[in-house]
């Protein structure tokens, strides 16, 4: 597969660094079809364009989606912000029946850390804090509905 990718990152690669970005974007983010029976997995930033019957946006918690890189300037935050702020609209308009936005009440201290995942006390498991971008859908969001342990999913019926 390594190989494969090599061959397809072209001549556009002129040093070794331009080889790395191409292969690792053909193994993490792989083109997909655009018809037929299967499930595709995969970021934000690949939904652009594409549409689906189901869409499922996952992990909608402060640190993972809008995620926070505190190393950055204030000017540099406001700008990541704005484009995350973009792909996540640009996500949830992929789908033509149902969309579900998910996200965890609670995470073990170590794994929210380790993910980046904001979370707010200090018991375990931590509360997760929910992504700002769920408060920004409106008046007119369907209110949050908690899923019961074992439960299928709450979905979004689009109209």
């Amino acid at each position: 597969m390594l190989r494969e990718a090599a061959l397809l990152a072209g001549p556009e690669c002129h040093t070794p660094g331009d080889l790395f970005r191409a292969i690792r974007g053909t193994i993490t983010q792989p083109e997909m079809p655009q018809e037929g029976d299967f499930v595709r997995v995969m970021s934000l930033h690949k939904s652009k364009g594409l549409t689906s019957r189901v869409v499922i946006v996952a992990g909608c918690i402060r640190g993972l989606i809008l995620f926070e890189d505190r190393d950055e300037t204030e000017d540099e935050q406001a700008a990541i912000l704005l484009e995350q702020r973009r792909l996540f609209y640009v996500a949830i308009t992929r789908c033509t029946e149902i969309l579900v936005l998910s996200s965890a009440l609670r995470l073990q201290r170590n794994f929210a850390f380790a993910i980046g995942a904001r979370i707010q006390g200090w018991w375990n498991p931590a509360k997760t804090i929910a992504s700002q971008f769920l408060a920004e859908l409106g008046p007119q969001a369907p209110q949050p509905k908690r899923a019961r342990s074992g439960a299928p999913p709450v979905t979004i019926n689009k109209g």
